[in-house]
């Protein structure tokens, strides 16, 4: 173990570092028998949760174990709450028939069901490398709360449901597959679900590129209270493990968006795929964010770790960071599950024609084989199931002849065939599919989509497939039926968004004179931007006393103004965000994080302060 003075030193020095991102240290978890490594869990001074419980940030250290040993000693309480109710409450918004109050969760046909299957196939029948830490870490998290209250209800089987949980329920419901336990149905996936993603890149930025997440996921009434920043500082070094900070909560090993110490950064969002697998689950999602950035150099790096890693479910995974061409650079990686040898062609490429529905086939509306092959944009790489669509990436839509195939898609539907006349000449950078989040001009997601962005320096995502290829994988019936819900709202996002960034980088704020040269975009340019979807109040709080002065996205938060009787209502609670948004500033290695509730005030962590 090292010299108390050794410790106490670096406490101290982590200590200034957390005052200087406006935090004070509030808690040590000290070496003792079972590490040599200590954590820390600091609260913000001023930026309070609903104005009454202040922010918290956790710094931890060592290997795996001793990471997830440390934070299940310093937040116990906050891990149990999110194992004993977040997938809980997540599943029953998702069910048609809900669970009897009266039963406990131990108690519920499904939740049983879940928790024995999940934890199968945590145990694979080859193991998965990238899971064996995140494996440690768990382990090493319930000896943790163990440690902080003996009559912990933290078990190694509810961490792994909290974990895998919802990547399971996704690929069973992506397959049709959701009919369990005997009685309960299921429906889509429970909304809000409106992630999106921004990449300012080079000299786009006018200090450091930044990368952008919005990542909007029910928080189910736990996750809004639990989330926190996380840093995690794997000792000792020179195994290839790199510093990393998250936005995440305690209990998930891995983290709704990261960045390691050398600026490469990522996220995730939930897509819509046809190819998706349950017998073998693999690493997804969250997971998948956290190992990506924990040992990559580049960005390069990280994109690797993703496409040969075993996945089952499909995702999209948002990134940026240095390259190996010596510029930042950015790309949206387009998974789907790891496909079997069955699955491929002689190609090694995924069959993509096997996913549309007959109907499509039958009217020659989809491109064949030879066409996809020929027409394959720059800026593309396919690896196993998975489509990268780099910076340079180009519009496979205007410039690779895939738009002329949209009028026949659009028209197979009659009522969307008279959309076609508003959304024909919408492809461009700058179109707008759907004018307002209202409107609903999409065929589900049967169509090829057009690519918003500034080659080199933009990249955007949200919810749905950009490159052909994976859209064809989007086309069957089960996700058709699914898109219904969402491809309207995904599509409008991605257009709007675009809008919004053209205009901040083209566009004085109010002016309507177009510049001769672009402007460059601040962190607070971008912290807007990446915002456009939050309530328009001016704490958070709805509804405004006004009717009319407040503005929500109906689908995209947990309540609406709408009923007049809520109007009236005075001292209602703040709205909560429906997951977290994050500004990753890759130059300066700082994350500005939005999460608990609309009302409560931004948090900043430097990276490099603390490691």
């Amino acid at each position: 173990m090292p010299e108390q003075t050794q410790i106490e030193k670096r406490i101290a020095d982590l200590r200034r570092a957390f005052a200087e991102d406006g935090f004070e240290v509030m808690t040590v978890a000290w070496p003792d028998e079972r590490t040599d490594h200590f954590g820390l869990i600091a609260k913000h001074r001023t930026a309070k949760s609903k104005g009454r419980d202040r922010k918290r940030a956790y710094y931890v250290e060592g290997s795996a174990r001793d990471m997830g040993y440390l934070m299940g000693r310093l937040a116990e309480p906050l891990i149990q709450r999110m194992t004993e109710d977040y997938i809980e409450n997540y599943v029953r918004k998702m069910a048609f028939v809900a669970a009897p109050a009266k039963w406990r969760e131990k108690d519920w046909p499904l939740y049983s069901w879940l928790v024995d299957r999940v934890n199968r196939l945590t145990v694979p029948e080859k193991p998965i490398p990238a899971l064996e830490p995140r494996r440690e870490e768990i382990e090493g998290m319930v000896e943790g709360c163990l440690q902080a209250n003996g009559d912990t209800e933290v078990t190694v089987e509810r961490l792994w449901v909290l974990n895998l949980g919802i990547d399971y329920l996704f690929g069973l419901l992506y397959q049709g597959a959701l009919k369990m336990a005997g009685t309960l149905f299921f429906k889509k996936a429970p909304a809000p679900s409106g992630c999106n993603a921004l990449a300012v890149l080079n000299d786009a930025a006018n200090d450091g590129s930044l990368f952008a997440r919005d990542f909007m996921f029910p928080t189910c009434n736990v996750f809004q209270d639990c989330a926190s920043l996380v840093i995690y500082n794997p000792l000792p070094r020179g195994d290839g493990r790199l510093p990393v900070v998250a936005m995440t909560a305690p209990g998930f090993v891995g983290s709704v968006a990261a960045m390691n110490d050398r600026g490469v950064a990522a996220g995730v969002d939930v897509v819509h795929g046809g190819h998706n697998r349950t017998d073998e689950l693999g690493v997804n999602s969250l997971l998948l964010v956290r190992h990506a950035v924990e040992e990559a150099e580049t960005i390069e790096r990280a994109v690797e770790r993703v496409w040969s890693t075993p996945r089952g479910v499909c995702w999209l995974y948002p990134m940026a960071g240095p390259s190996d061409r010596g510029v930042d650079r950015a790309c949206i990686i387009e998974a789907s599950a790891s496909p079997k040898e069955s699955e491929v062609g002689e190609d090694g490429e995924l069959r993509y024609l096997n996913f549309p529905r007959k109907i499509l086939h039958q009217r020659k509306l989809l491109p064949t084989s030879d066409f996809i092959t020929a027409q394959r944009p720059p800026g593309c790489e396919y690896h196993g199931g998975v489509m990268i669509r780099w910076d340079d990436y180009e519009d496979p839509v205007t410039r690779h002849e895939y738009g002329r195939f949209n009028e026949g898609l659009w028209s197979i539907t009659k009522w969307k065939s008279k959309s076609w006349k508003f959304v024909k000449d919408q492809f461009g950078s700058d179109g707008m599919i759907n004018r307002s989040h209202k409107d609903a001009r999409c065929p589900a997601g049967s169509y090829f989509a057009p690519l918003r962005a500034e080659p080199g320096r933009i990249v955007l995502a949200s919810n749905h497939y950009v490159t052909p290829e994976m859209r064809l994988t989007a086309m069957g019936h089960v996700t058709t039926a699914l898109d219904r819900h969402y491809a309207n709202g995904s599509q409008w996002r991605y257009d709007e968004l675009n809008r919004r960034v053209a205009a901040a980088r083209w566009y004085d704020r109010g002016g309507t004179t177009r510049r001769d040269k672009p402007r460059s975009l601040s962190e607070e340019d971008v912290r807007e931007l990446i915002s456009f979807l939050q309530p328009e109040c001016t704490d958070g709080r709805c509804p405004f006393v006004l009717p009319g002065n407040c503005f929500h996205y109906t689908h995209y938060h947990a309540r609406a103004c709408k009923r007049r009787w809520l109007q009236r209502r005075k001292g209602m609670e703040p709205v909560a965000i429906e997951g977290a948004t994050s500004v990753f500033n890759l130059k300066h290695r700082t994350i500005d994080s939005h999460f608990g509730y609309y009302g409560d005030p931004w948090v900043k962590l430097h990276l490099p302060n603390y490691i």
